[in-house]
């Protein structure tokens, strides 16, 4: 509900600062996410997974000289494994997730050059962008079954810590909404066009973004619910060891509870821009000056001659 309710004061702050905009620009990026979680290679706050290649796009207007607004979307996955862990409990859990992710938001950016205008002598545009987005995610993991085939396991439908069973909280919302905020910068390239890299992370409010929060609930209980799937996959630690199941009680710690999963995203992108109040990176004092004495010394010796 507090979710919900920042997404609509800021689809509606956005579209009512929304005046009669001269200038339009389009983006197309091309990066990469990094997830954060339980997952994580550790348990440090800055240790993220490796990259997964995504793509997004980018439809925007100039507000005034400071702000602008934009729709983005954006797809690509995010992948976690303990395997990739350093930490022998984390290499010896042995969970693993791969989740696909579609994300759509309004953000607007703040020009930082209009705070501080000397960065325009470098020829380089800077601002901090935030908003908010809703995406999708379904963490998925692989198993063998009983004739050694591979298979694809959505594990949100399985209530891999109970949930949905008697005494357990319902099961997690696939669709939710983050936070992004982050840095960009940008600097022309030629005639309408800019070439710009972004930076910026997510803030979720979600802690199942890998299937992975709170405590295990022993293979026995999971058995007795119906739910034997679950029970091969809430702990995969028999795996690792080569020993068959391995059962813990339930109420054992399985992930942290306390912090909720981020994932960041990266990339470059290039930009379009029109209508009338465009016009690129002017260039420093500096450079005009030097241009200027070429131009003198050339009409210099053109008279000469």
């Amino acid at each position: 509900m507090y979710s919900r309710k920042i997404f609509i004061l800021t689809v509606f702050l956005l579209t009512s600062c929304i005046l009669s905009s001269q200038e339009y620009e389009a983006r197309l990026y091309l990066g990469a996410n990094y997830y954060q979680g339980d997952l994580a290679p550790s348990s440090h706050r800055l240790s993220y997974s490796s990259g997964q290649a995504s793509w997004a796009s980018m439809v925007g207007m100039r507000v005034n000289e400071i702000f602008k607004v934009n729709a983005k979307f954006m797809t690509g996955k995010l992948v976690g494994r303990d395997a990739q862990s350093k930490d022998l409990s984390r290499k010896k859990r042995n969970l693993s997730f791969e989740s696909p992710l579609y994300e759509l938001g309004l953000n607007t950016e703040v020009n930082l050059n209009y705070f501080v205008p000397r960065i325009n002598k470098f020829g380089v545009k800077i601002y901090y962008t935030t908003g908010v987005n809703i995406f999708h995610f379904s963490p998925k993991t692989f198993m063998r079954d009983e004739f050694g085939i591979v298979q694809i396991v959505d594990l949100q439908p399985l209530g891999t810590e109970g949930q949905g069973l008697p005494g357990y909280q319902d099961r997690y919302a696939l669709t939710q909404i983050n936070i992004p905020f982050g840095i960009g910068l940008s600097f022309h390239l030629f005639d309408n066009f800019e070439l710009g890299l972004e930076f910026t992370p997510r803030f979720t409010f979600t802690d199942y973004l890998d299937d992975v929060s709170d405590a295990y609930m022993s293979y026995e209980e999971l058995i007795a619910a119906n739910r034997p799937i679950a029970a091969m996959l809430t702990n995969r630690t028999g795996e690792y060891l080569g020993t068959g199941i391995v059962s813990v009680p339930t109420g054992t710690q399985r992930g942290d509870p306390n912090d909720n999963d981020w994932y960041l995203f990266s990339g470059v992108y290039l930009s379009y821009n029109w209508g009338a109040d465009y016009s690129p990176i002017k260039q420093s004092s500096k450079a005009k000056s030097a241009e200027e004495l070429m131009l003198n010394s050339e009409s210099g010796d053109s008279s000469e001659n």
